[in-house]
């Protein structure tokens, strides 16, 4: 049966700001090769019109935000961005099916009551590279969370005419940005009490009856296309190796943030990344994390797997019960590779389990390198921590990056593109 959302090769739509939690097919595992994003005719009814357009939505929701498109959708709702009406502050809401969400996924927060695990441990973030949590709402048939809304649209970007314009001012090294989150200082955060009870314990709250306001329905909601890692790699022409640290820089640092508080994210991979045109970019999507049982922590071993099989340890694809930080390693492996050269280093279940990534198809440093080894062991044992990484000296390298103008794609294909040219002026690398 085909997806409601797939491509025509059989490729999931990028599920920006996380509104896909399905458990794989092991049987399917295919080469990961960014094919452009295309937008049928058909598409244009999107699954969040089909369900909003005669839902009476949260009565406060509706007088506090207006609706603005569909950003992506998935096994377990479908994500819009919004407005606040009174700050004008865009913002991107996921709607999830509460019919959808596990028993085991409900725990207890001290403020919210009774929530999804998902929006537990996203309350409980501050970090400037995973994705803000703003408020939660609920209604008798949805979960609302509100995050903030990061990104740009890089198929836009790609057609757009002022794209010279963008991009024309350095921005400073991640790694010597200011960071109140230094991994090292956070306490862990704990299961809610509710996680360990059994289902039929925990009572749901009565909600009121959710009246229709007085409102013409809302106006059909496109697509808008992506703003995440996914569809930038696949609409700049590369990425340098100098760009590459400064992504996976933000990402690892996000990463050692969560392992540091006892959380595994389970599902890292370029599609829950959004990123915007100045290369900042933010981790989303936290419906497969889970927080390790104390004590055994970072020891404990877990027996399901809802995550992107192509990101999937080997460990995992032998059927295992596996780690969480060893997974999130491998999968943070795969997101270099693809960031660095574009394609996926594995073209097989079978390859990932027993052979080396694919050969280089450009020359990287040494140190770069190293660090792939490292991350793509096949023995979980072998693999680099999250804190490791950090301190790895191809990700210790301190030089500032000037933003890059991003070549677009139909110049490449009409062969008008050039290689980025890296020279460096000081303290600073230009590409132009």
């Amino acid at each position: 049966m085909t997806s409601a959302n797939a491509r025509d090769d059989g490729r999931q739509f990028p599920k920006s700001y996380g509104a896909n939690n399905l458990r794989p097919n092991l049987q399917s595992y295919a080469t990961i090769s960014h094919p452009p994003f295309e937008q049928s005719a058909h598409a244009l009814v999107t699954t969040a019109h089909k369900f909003l357009s005669k839902y009476p939505l949260h009565p406060r929701f509706m007088r506090e935000y207006q609706i603005m498109g569909e950003l992506g959708d998935g096994g377990f709702g479908f994500v819009i961005s919004a407005v606040q009406r009174i700050s004008e502050r865009p913002v991107a809401v996921k709607f999830v099916f509460k019919s959808r969400v596990p028993s085991a996924g409900w725990v207890r927060d001290p403020s919210l009551g009774i929530c999804p695990l998902e929006v537990y441990i996203l309350k409980n973030l501050r970090h400037r590279s995973i994705i803000e949590f703003i408020e939660y709402l609920e209604d008798e048939r949805f979960c609302y969370i509100v995050m903030e809304l990061h990104g740009v649209q890089w198929t836009k970007l790609r057609d757009s005419s002022t794209r010279e314009e963008i991009n024309k001012q350095p921005v400073a090294n991640v790694a010597d940005a200011p960071n109140h989150h230094t991994p090292q200082h956070m306490s862990t955060l704990q299961i809610p009490k509710a996680a360990n009870e059994s289902p039929s314990t925990i009572e749901r709250p009565k909600r009121p009856v959710i009246e229709r306001l007085n409102s013409e329905p809302p106006p059909l909601l496109t697509r808008k296309t992506s703003m995440d890692l996914f569809e930038c790699i696949e609409q700049v022409e590369h990425l340098t190796e100098e760009q590459s640290r400064f992504v996976f820089r933000q990402i690892a640092e996000a990463v050692a943030y969560l392992h540091a508080k006892g959380i595994v994210h389970r599902d890292l991979k370029d599609e829950n990344i959004v990123i915007d045109e100045k290369l900042h970019a933010k981790l989303i999507d936290f419906g497969s994390a889970a927080i390790e049982p104390r004590p055994t922590q970072q020891n404990h071993l877990f027996d399901h797997f809802y995550g992107t099989i192509q990101y999937a340890a080997p460990e995992i694809l032998r059927g295992e019960k596996y780690r969480g930080r060893p997974n999130d390693m491998w999968a943070l492996g795969i997101l270099l590779y693809t960031i660095l050269f574009g394609e996926s280093p594995f073209a097989s279940t079978n390859q990932a389990l027993k052979s080396h990534y694919r050969p280089f198809s450009k020359r990287i440093s040494s140190e770069c390198a190293d660090l792939l080894d490292r991350l793509l062991s096949k023995s979980w044992k072998d693999r680099i921590t999250s804190g490791e990484v950090l301190r790895h000296p191809w990700l210790r390298k301190s030089t500032k990056s000037r933003l890059f103008q991003p070549q677009p794609v139909s110049q490449r294909e009409e062969g008008l593109g050039r290689e980025n040219e890296v020279t460096h002026t000081g303290n600073e690398v230009a590409v132009r």
